[in-house]
């Protein structure tokens, strides 16, 4: 007024505040966090508090075989995780095959992420080994130094069947070609030269059971383990024969010249062979200083009656 009286004396009316309201909630899961929600005035829309995190309650496990993650799940933390997939396999090479040996880190209970990765302990192969075009003989999935000649069994021990590989002193077997075999092991083909095929493998006769002197190829020849041996001069059941050194072919029915007598009492000359193949040989023979005596081919031995006396021969 006009006068500064006080007409009608004024009230405060007390403020209501805010009313609150919660935005935006998000429970906690074993995999995700979770959030308190923010605060805000129903009224006026103003942001009064901000929300927390809530700490997700798991942790993430991956599983991890040879490069690739075959597994991932969730788990409680303090937790000991647990693998219940199909047992880790890795891939064999032509050296090693592999065996599953754990987890890497070792599994412990879940504090925080984490990732396993499968493990492998390496076998080595013992054999052969085919790497490209190379052949090697290994033990424990390393090669073996100058192997020499080795027999395989492809087949069975009732019904066996044989294959020789040579294996040089570069370690590899000898291929698609004619090679001399210096080192046999013990094994029974003597240290001559043989033909090995694109494998390696010294060629055979389709029954490698053939030993001694068997048809084969339209004639006769010396084989042992059904490989063709050319062993020159060689005595079965008491007679002697001569399996040509170049084919290993018997000489039958006909005269030849015999070179490799082996260490038996034969010189070498001209030998008449019948048509078996027996050499034709009668009467006695020096040789080395020996006297040996042979009737109709075969060497006399032991108590033997010569014509009207008497005569003892060794009997080896």
């Amino acid at each position: 007024s006009v006068c500064n009286e006080v007409i009608v004396k004024q009230e405060v009316i007390p403020a209501k505040g805010h009313t609150e309201v919660v935005r935006d909630q998000k429970p906690a899961t074993l995999t995700e966090d979770g959030y308190t929600g923010d605060t805000y005035c129903a009224e006026c829309g103003i942001l009064i508090k901000k929300g927390e995190v809530i700490p997700k309650g798991g942790v993430i496990v991956s599983w991890v075989v040879e490069g690739e993650t075959v597994k991932t799940e969730a788990c409680k933390k303090g937790e000991k995780p647990e693998y219940t997939g199909a047992t880790p396999s890795k891939a064999e090479t032509s050296r090693y095959t592999y065996e599953f040996s754990g987890w890497t880190p070792e599994i412990s209970e879940a504090t925080e992420d984490v990732t396993y990765t499968a493990q492998f302990t390496a076998i080595g192969k013992n054999g052969l080994c085919v790497e490209g075009d190379d052949t090697y003989w290994i033990k424990d999935g390393v090669n073996v130094t100058f192997p020499g000649l080795i027999r395989i069994n492809v087949g069975t021990d009732a019904a066996p069947h044989y294959h020789y590989y040579y294996f040089g002193e570069d370690d590899k077997a000898v291929k698609d070609g004619d090679y001399k075999v210096d080192k046999n092991n013990g094994l029974p083909l003597p240290c001559y030269k043989y033909r090995f095929d694109a494998e390696g493998i010294i060629e055979h006769d389709e029954d490698t059971s053939k030993n001694g002197i068997c048809d084969g190829d339209g004639s006769r020849f010396y084989y042992i383990d059904g490989v063709k041996v050319g062993e020159g001069l060689i005595m079965v059941d008491g007679s002697y024969y001569y399996a040509r050194t170049s084919t290993a072919e018997i000489v039958r029915n006909r005269s030849y010249w015999v070179t490799k007598t082996n260490g038996l009492p034969i010189k070498e000359g001209t030998y008449k062979f019948d048509a078996d193949g027996r050499m034709i040989i009668n009467g006695f023979v020096e040789y080395n200083g020996f006297t040996y005596y042979y009737d109709n081919g075969k060497l006399a031995k032991g108590f033997t009656k010569i014509g009207e006396d008497y005569y003892i021969f060794n009997a080896y």
